[in-house]
């Protein structure tokens, strides 16, 4: 044993005779290891949740046993088909959340469930329910031509705050067609219900078909997230979106026309924050589809209290034949900007690009195409320092309106526009935008290289790639010239 080695273990010999080691014990005995716990309608084998094939029943969820068993950090496994209401009455703490897992082929389905949701969280926090590989919540047998007519929500987590909700299918809620249901005898509490809350909620990677509200929340807190989902066939896809830091992107927000009724019952948004809603983002959204006739917007901001809300690279598809009623965009806010999208209309007569009215308004480098009106501004409007610029408006579409409204006042010409709103000093014009059918810049669009440069607020362009420097107009960076590298020319040669 050399010296070294020797004054290690003297040293550490020393340490224990001292007491040392207690500072370890504490720690160690406080240390436990995540659990497993799996659930399925009636439970199988021993019952005693250790694994798929001896699940407990759901009985052991929603009647409280699991509370002396279930802590932070565990994770719940449901199995199979689950044809009761849902309970999940336990909270997790930061960093250690508690899990619902969906294992593969699980789903909470009815046929048409009256009177409640098909789960509650009530007043819990730190939560994730992930929906795994193929999760669904789902009615099987309810709808206009079906046997059931019932309100249906698929979670309730009102009360409830740090809540994550991932990688779930909700169908079929209320499978409506087009022309039925002249009232509404299903509610709107929606697949993702939360009427107060606190912080931090998120819904992502979902998909959400067929049923009349798909996400609601309205929060007193801060920090609203819901990106990457998929929407279609419904009524109102996110709305209420009360609260500080609401944040709405890359969703596509599909068809709503199964909606319409021929007493015009629904109107049909895609995005409807109202109430208090400071700093709301929605960007990098796709909104496509057939609307319908009965729609409002496919981003509609109930101007009462909203403030701070920016809106950024999003595409807007019209339907061929769509009228969209209120425009791609209406409504307004205090401190509004509209940055960087790309409208794409259909040529229907007399349809709207922008319909919005506010205080400290900015509206740049944006396409809108193939509508009647580009842009109509109400009374209450005032301008930002940034204002109206770098728009690029194309194939106008000829109808009884104008091309341009300001206070109820119409425009038929940009120079006439720029005179009445005192900008749009860097915006045209043209007879074609060059826009691939996505809303992408064909080569040679007149967008390209003819933006500012926004990289005080954003740098990014829909696909998520940094936009080049001098900045395109719309959602996304075009096609960039060839560079031109420098030629050297050789002595005597004539080029």
């Amino acid at each position: 044993m050399d010296q070294n080695q020797s004054w290690l273990i003297h040293t550490l010999l020393r340490a224990v005779r001292s007491g040392l080691f207690l500072f370890f014990g504490p720690i160690l005995a406080t240390t436990a290891c995540a659990s497993d716990w799996y659930v399925s309608q009636s439970g199988g084998g021993a019952q005693n949740g250790a694994d798929a094939a001896d699940a407990y029943p759901l009985s052991w969820m929603n009647w409280g046993a699991a509370a002396s068993k279930v802590k932070p950090g565990d994770t719940i496994h449901l199995c199979g088909t689950v044809n009761s209401q849902l309970g999940f009455y336990y909270s997790g703490v930061s960093g250690s959340p508690i899990t619902l897992h969906f294992e593969p082929g699980a789903q909470i389905s009815q046929p048409g469930t009256s009177g409640g949701p098909m789960m509650t969280i009530p007043n819990q926090s730190y939560v994730v329910i992930d929906g795994g590989s193929n999760g669904i919540i789902q009615n099987t047998d309810n709808g206009t031509n079906l046997d059931n007519h019932n309100p249906t929500s698929g979670i309730n987590a009102s009360g409830s705050s740090n809540l994550e909700i991932k990688n779930l299918t909700f169908a079929n809620l209320y499978v409506h067609v087009a022309g039925a249901d002249g009232s509404t005898d299903f509610g709107s509490t929606g697949a993702v219900y939360m009427n107060g809350g606190g912080n931090n909620i998120s819904v992502h990677d979902c998909v959400f078909h067929d049923m009349s509200e798909c996400v609601y929340v309205t929060t007193s807190g801060s920090g609203i997230n819901i990106y990457n989902n998929n929407f279609y066939n419904f009524n109102h896809g996110a709305e209420g979106l009360t609260g500080n830091n609401v944040n709405i992107y890359n969703n596509t927000f599909g068809s709503t026309a199964n909606w319409d009724t021929n007493s015009d019952s629904y109107h049909h948004d895609g995005v409807f924050p109202f109430g208090a809603s400071i700093g709301v983002n929605i960007y990098g959204n796709l909104f496509d589809g057939n609307w319908g006739t009965n729609n409002t917007a496919h981003i509609f901001l109930d101007s009462g209290s909203l403030s701070n809300v920016s809106i950024w690279n999003n595409v807007f598809l019209q339907y061929a034949g769509d009228y969209l009623s209120n425009g791609f965009l209406a409504g307004g806010a205090a401190n509004l900007s509209i940055f960087n999208n790309t409208f794409d209309g259909a040529g229907v007569t007399n349809s709207i690009g922008i319909c919005t009215s506010g205080s400290n308004l900015s509206i740049v480098n944006n396409i809108i195409s193939g509508v009647t009106t580009f842009v109509s501004l109400g009374s209450t409007t005032a301008f930002s320092g940034m204002g109206l610029n770098n728009n690029l408006y194309a194939n106008a579409t000829a109808g009884g309106n104008a091309p341009f409204s300001l206070s109820g006042t119409s425009y038929s010409t940009l120079t006439a526009w720029q005179a009445a709103t005192g900008g749009e000093g860097n915006s045209s014009i043209v007879s074609s935008a060059s826009l691939q059918s996505n809303g992408e810049l064909q080569t040679g669009s007149p967008a390209i290289g003819a933006g500012t440069n926004l990289s005080p607020y954003f740098n990014n362009d829909k696909s998520g790639s940094v936009r080049n420097v001098p900045w395109d107009i719309g959602a996304y960076d075009g096609p960039q010239p060839p560079v031109v590298q420098n030629l050297r020319l050789e002595s005597g040669v004539n080029p």
